[in-house]
């Protein structure tokens, strides 16, 4: 691979600009490609969740399928020492093997275990929705002052809601970030966050994830994940990540993350729904306005970063399909960001092939980079 990212450098360097056509594939006729292959789905960002404060924090636990890890990852929660008020809000997303009994075992066994008196348990059961249409369940009523989300197959670290909380309150924030830990196994790798507090830190301190972190309840009062969408985690960076908003990351290892090899995240990029972070993404500009987002330079930077993104994740799919993505995220940019220039020197290659829809030249970089 190496070789040849680097054989890749050494083409671009050594071509003249020129010697990269610009593709003669027209927005109307890509995204008819794109539409024909995965279609685009319908779901959106905006709505207008219910505010109902009674607990410090409201965890919120979304799982399918979940039974051969869903215990460890309540006993992690369940197990969280503080003084303060806990809800724990566990969506059963119309899980069709033993996820409902592990989530009563679990449940029993907290409500049998004297030591930890302040976490309050709701269990929701509905039909198949995914995951955004089980986080989003749990959303539409918010009871929490802040607001976390776990996944099933995932742990919280020991006094992790109290460390996090802890700063949240002393710092005032609206989006709190943890570190976290990922594993199979025993094998386990930490990622700590830069510390930040200003508003302009958020896009150096907040990972791509929902996770780890703590969000304010009026970050998310008229928020939802888009149904029907994979990459559903897009928006909370890339619209209520850069809202006004006081974004703090603290040192302590809050969240161990389970890299599971049959999870979304694994299989996703053979998938045809791969072309799926490019939807997204266009959803996200799209709404905009709705959360009064403007269209300034961080988020022109955000685009250039998430094309290289959403090119890497659909690097198995077919050329025409690649290609059609590529031609519709030019659009994006003329459409949006017409007269912006980037300010990160890294970039300035990928916005030159971008803006003169040179595709070939564009993947090369990106297999560069």
């Amino acid at each position: 691979m190496k070789n040849l990212e680097c054989l890749a450098k050494d083409v671009i360097c050594k071509a003249g600009d020129m010697a990269f056509w610009a593709t003669s594939m027209v927005p109307a006729a890509a995204r008819q490609k794109l539409e024909e292959f995965s279609p685009r789905p319908i779901g959106m960002c905006k709505t207008v969740n219910t505010i109902s404060l009674q607990y410090d924090a409201q965890i919120i636990i979304p799982a399918y399928n979940a039974e051969k890890y869903i215990q460890q990852c309540l006993d992690s929660v369940f197990a969280q020492v503080s003084d303060y008020r806990i809800l724990v809000s566990i969506v059963n997303d119309g899980s069709t093997d033993g996820t409902n009994n592990a989530i009563q075992e679990a449940v029993k066994k907290h409500k049998n275990d004297g030591r930890v008196q302040n976490i309050a348990v709701e269990l929701i059961t509905q039909e198949n929705r995914g995951l955004s249409g089980a986080r989003n369940t749990a959303l539409q009523h918010i009871k929490g002052n802040y607001v976390t989300f776990v996944d099933s197959d995932d742990v919280l670290t020991e006094d992790a809601i109290k460390t996090m909380l802890d700063n949240a309150y002393l710092h005032d924030a609206d989006i709190l970030q943890g570190g976290w830990y990922t594993f199979i196994e025993e094998e386990r790798t930490n990622y700590i966050p830069p510390e930040g507090g200003k508003m302009e830190d958020c896009d150096k301190v907040l990972s791509g994830y929902p996770w780890g972190k703590l969000y304010k309840y009026s970050m998310l009062a008229d928020f939802q994940f888009p149904e029907g969408f994979l990459y559903e985690d897009t928006p909370l960076s890339f619209i209520i990540a850069v809202l006004s908003c006081r974004c703090f990351a603290i040192k302590d290892i809050v969240y161990g993350y389970r890299q599971n090899p049959n999870g979304i995240t694994a299989t996703s990029k053979k998938s045809t729904r791969a072309v799926e972070s490019y939807w997204i993404t266009e959803e996200c500009l799209k709404e905009f306005p709705l959360f009064g987002v403007p269209y300034d330079q961080r988020a022109y930077e955000y685009l250039l970063r998430q094309s290289l993104m959403n090119a890497g994740r659909a690097r198995l799919q077919p050329r025409e399909i690649r290609k059609a993505e590529f031609v519709l995220t030019s659009e994006l940019m003329g459409t949006y960001f017409a007269g912006f220039h980037t300010q990160e020197p890294k970039m300035k290659k990928i916005e030159q092939a971008l803006r003169n829809r040179q595709f070939t030249k564009f993947e090369m970089l990106r297999m560069g980079q």
